[in-house]
């Protein structure tokens, strides 16, 4: 083997070990994205259960933004809890916001939650 093919396939190595780190790197990355998603909506629950209702439904929003799949449980949980500060704080929308969580929502096990608060209000 002559020297100028050493460093052919030396090249080459070192290409295969780039191409398979930048792999490695991408799928790295997907469960940072979620963890992320999860620790939003953490920060959501938290602050409904100290009745911080205004910061609870920002975050419970974002969290939703984030999260796109609709029968993930805790984007269900989310728009749950969403309409719900939307009651405690009195909006013009909070109403239609539970609602529209039973309608989208109706084998959810906060759906009796989400009428005894809307009979409340």
């Amino acid at each position: 083997m002559h020297f100028s093919d050493r460093v052919q396939n030396a090249k080459l190595t070192f290409m295969l070990i780039g191409a398979l780190l930048c792999s490695a790197f991408a799928h790295a990355q997907q469960p940072v994205a979620l963890y992320d998603r999860s620790a939003i909506y953490h920060e959501a629950l938290d602050l409904f259960e100290h009745s911080q209702y205004v910061m609870a439904k920002a975050r419970f929003e974002d969290y939703m933004s984030k999260e796109l799949d609709k029968t993930n449980s805790l984007r269900i949980n989310a728009a749950y809890y969403q309409s719900i500060c939307a009651l405690q704080l009195k909006q013009p929308d909070a109403e239609f916001l539970v609602n529209q969580f039973i309608l989208d929502f109706p084998h959810s096990p906060w759906v009796h939650r989400a009428y005894f608060y809307l009979g409340e209000y």
